[in-house]
This record gives structure tokens, sequence and C-alpha cells, in this order.
């Protein structure tokens, strides 16, 4: 599991260890997350976990793991399905362009940027919601997309 934005507090039931990058580098965090992912669904983390319902990777087992060192180019070719770093700016900010910006932005992005893009459009409509329900007059100003 890769958590997007390391500085928010988070609380989990997840028992084992954090690989945690002191930069936040996303792109490096994404492929050490697939590659993980990648022995994982090899069977390799089988063999080397303790505990049950899936295991943790124990500190001892560590140096059971080889990840291969890959040129940041190929690092990058790896992780841009969770995370790929791309310009999201919306021009001419009417409904019509954005719709048809934002799917072509959504075929180049992430997963990690498509999950914070719902998580902004989320709390963007329930701010609508709220609105509509105290009878204010809805104005919806589409610069919060650049947040993206």
């Amino acid at each position: 599991m890769m958590f997007a934005n390391p500085r928010e507090r988070t609380l989990t039931n997840i028992h084992g260890i954090v690989l945690n990058k002191k930069d936040h580098n996303k792109i490096e965090s994404a492929f050490v997350c697939c590659f993980l992912r990648f022995l994982r669904n090899l069977g390799v983390l089988d063999y080397i976990s303790v505990g049950g319902q899936g295991g943790s990777l124990a500190m001892k087992y560590w140096s059971e793991l080889k990840i291969p060192f890959f040129s940041e180019a190929k690092q990058q070719e790896i992780a841009k399905y969770y995370y790929n770093p791309v310009e999201y700016k919306i021009h001419n900010k009417d409904l019509e362009s954005l719709e048809n910006q934002d799917l072509n932005l959504n075929e180049e992005i992430g997963i990690l940027q498509l999950d914070e893009q719902v998580k902004v459009l989320k709390e963007k409509i329930h701010d609508i919601v709220d609105t509509i329900i105290n009878g204010d007059e809805v104005k919806i100003d589409l610069n919060f997309t650049d947040s993206f």
C-alpha cells in the first residue's frame, strides 16, 4: 500500500514495516510499491513473510529482497501507472472544455492522482450541495481544478 501524502497523519490497521522516503519522491515510492507488489504476485513474499493473513516482511528478511537498480527513466516508466507527473491546467474554464480536457488528462495521470482528484471533486460537490440546501446562489469557480 502506498500513501500518496505522507505529510498527513494516517492511522491504519497495517502491522509491519512502513517504508518512508525522506524526500517524499513519489516516483521512487511508486516504483518500490510496484516492485513489492510484483514480488507478492510472484509469491516471493509468501516465503519470507511472517504472520497470518498475508503476513509482514520482518526486517530480518529484508536482505532476501533484491530490488534491481533501474535508471530514473525506467523507474518512471514503471511507476507512471501509480504516479505520472503531468501538468494539470484546465484552459478555457467552461464546462465543455473542462470535461474534454479532463477526459484526455485522465488517460495520462496515475492512480494516485486520480485518487487525489476524486477527493477534491467530492469536497467541491459537498460544498455545492450545502450551498443549494442553504438556498444560496451557486457559483462554481473552476479554478479549483488547478489544485489537481
